[in-house]
């Protein structure tokens, strides 16, 4: 019968109940300084992995970042492509495929507004989401014209 009472000991001396053990029962400040040098040690290597998981997982990825960033799943942000079929949302542009179309959204609030290209995209960024702002532009532009 095991007697868990007993300590264990890393060979540096770490006590394993206390600073805690990998899955494999790896000391976790030790494991983690090994996997420190060899990430330094191996970057292509590291690289070369990543850049597999990428390609294997963009969905998943794209998934992640919308949720984190605006609060939707790639599924709303397919739906909304298909609802705005495949333009934006203020321009004829017709874009490329739902990746390429950029998320707006209310810096106030939060709200997702629609997909916009990336010129609509920057412009309303630069005026600040501030309608005053777009129609007095417009206003000089047909003054100016």
């Amino acid at each position: 019968m095991a007697n868990y009472n007993l300590k264990q000991f890393c060979p540096v001396g770490h006590d394993t109940f206390i600073v805690g053990r990998t899955r494999d029962h790896r000391c976790k400040p030790c494991y983690l300084v090994r996997q420190t040098k060899y990430r330094k040690a191996n970057p292509e290597k590291i690289r070369a992995i990543g850049h597999k998981y990428e390609i294997a997982n963009k969905d998943k990825i794209a998934d992640s970042k919308l949720r984190s960033k605006y609060g939707i799943t790639l599924v709303q942000k397919q739906t909304i492509f298909a609802l705005q079929n495949g333009k934006c949302a203020t321009c004829p542009f017709i874009f490329e495929s739902v990746s390429s179309a950029h998320v707006d959204h209310c810096h106030n609030t939060g709200r997702v507004r629609g997909l916009l290209c990336s010129s609509c995209n920057l412009v309303a960024g630069k005026a600040k989401d501030s309608p005053a702002i777009l129609r007095s532009i417009a206003d000089y532009l047909e003054k100016n014209a």
